[in-house]
């Protein structure tokens, strides 16, 4: 768990740490925030995967049979907000969970609006990542958020940036 600016700021830490390569596939939502899906363009500017929209029904709720047709190996993350911001819909984060988890998929999950709101557990989710915000049902200041990371992930990430609270466990080259 790591404190981060906002949840936006630590979907973007997360997103930029995952090592893409040309092709990968990113599944996501047709309800995405619009930040993260600005950053979903720029990853496939920068680096060339493609993004590809779960279909909803006519409610907006995502339909998973078809999440579970749109799996194959070049699906590297699937990113869901879990409670999108203008329709109250609920994403159903531990269906999802098990479909990344079966299929061994990073799974990221926007809970900016559920934690604090509803019961948030990351170990029923099966989540990989999830970022949060402490303003919103934290009650918390603005300007903070959390986010949290699977130990088990923590050596397949290439962050952006390193410090040396996070990665002490690194040996340096002598110069």
């Amino acid at each position: 768990i790591a404190i981060v600016a906002n949840a936006s700021d630590g979907i973007n830490k997360m997103l930029f740490s995952i090592p893409w390569e040309a092709g990968d596939v990113l599944l996501t939502t047709e309800v995405e925030y619009g930040n993260c899906y600005l950053n979903y363009l720029k990853l496939k500017e920068e680096k060339g995967i493609e993004i590809k929209i779960v279909p909803s029904d006519d409610d907006g709720n995502i339909l998973l049979e078809k999440m579970e047709d749109m799996i194959s190996p070049k699906v590297k993350l699937i990113a869901v907000t879990h409670i999108p911001t203008n329709s109250g819909l609920i994403m159903p984060a531990e269906e999802i969970g098990k479909i990344a988890n079966k299929h061994n998929i990073l799974y990221l999950l926007d809970a900016c609006q559920s934690v604090g709101h509803i019961p948030v557990d990351v170990k029923k989710i099966q989540c990989d990542f999830l970022s949060t915000t402490s303003r919103k049902y934290l009650r918390g200041p603005r300007g903070m958020g959390f986010v949290y990371v699977r130990k088990e992930v923590l050596e397949k990430l290439k962050p952006a940036t390193l410090n040396t609270v996070s990665y002490t466990h690194l040996t340096l080259p002598t110069i």
